[in-house]
């Protein structure tokens, strides 16, 4: 008796012709692909192939080869994710700006008082990823804090930080970047294409982008198409414990 496979779930990807017909529509665009000297210049500069670039273009091929995509990824920054998805990326990183450790919050407080916070919201920041799991020991013991203003959080107990580790966010956060969570916003139905807080099976914390699929198949995706085979897959069952909470804003790697 041959035994069958267990197959998992189904993931959409680019594969019908209508779909490649829209990589190519937001390649064009985004390259300049009809201007003569900025399709020369991409080329030039990428390396690519000027037959296979018009396979792209023509909407008969996509990229499917790793050194394809990092010479993208290299050229189109944050666009690359508009490229793949048809998506604009949004950034919130304009209100974070501070960090600040335990002993330089305590000597600030020492010179104007406690009350100096009153009108900066304190975001505590977790350790490292395994730490990150549980919100309410960031709280109480935290690596630091990342300084937000008042009036952009409602209700400052809810919001915990976590630095980013490897480059699987990419372009959207960068490697060692800071992110902002709101741990009360953990509700599934609520943040399909969200950025989000995600426990592994070993509870390690990373930022995923929660994609959801029929029959309650819900998918934790990299940004970065290098990555993605760190996907994270839950079923309805596990999902509303994996969740930490969703990205509100976020920032570059700051020493």
């Amino acid at each position: 008796m041959k035994m069958m496979k267990k197959r998992g779930p189904k993931v959409q990807s680019l594969s019908t012709k209508a779909q490649y017909f829209e990589f190519a529509k937001r390649f064009r665009e985004i390259i300049g692909y009809e201007n003569d000297d900025e399709r020369k210049k991409f080329l030039d500069t990428s390396k690519i192939n000027p037959s296979l670039a018009s396979e792209w273009a023509a909407g008969n091929k996509i990229p499917t080869k790793e050194h394809h995509w990092i010479k993208l990824h290299k050229i189109l920054g944050e666009k690359l994710y508009y490229l793949i998805t048809g998506e604009k990326l949004i950034t919130r990183e304009a209100h974070l700006h501070v960090l600040i450790s335990k002993e330089e919050k305590r000597r600030v407080e020492e010179v104007e008082g406690p009350t100096f916070w009153d009108k900066l919201a304190l975001i505590p920041i977790a350790k490292d990823p395994l730490h990150a799991g549980n919100p309410e020991d960031v709280r109480e013991d935290p690596d630091g804090y990342a300084v937000i203003y008042d009036k952009l959080v409602k209700t400052r107990s809810n919001f915990i930080a976590f630095r980013v580790k490897g480059k699987s966010m990419e372009p959207s956060i960068q490697e060692e970047g800071i992110v902002v969570i709101d741990t009360s916003q953990t509700d599934v139905k609520q943040l399909n294409k969200k950025m989000v807080a995600v426990k592994n099976e070993e509870d390690y914390v990373s930022i995923k982008r929660l994609k959801i699929y029929p029959k309650n198949i819900f998918i934790f995706e990299s940004d970065n198409p290098l990555y993605v085979k760190e996907s994270l897959v839950y079923i309805l069952e596990q999902v509303n414990s994996k969740i930490v909470g969703k990205v509100t804003w976020w920032c570059g790697k700051q020493e």
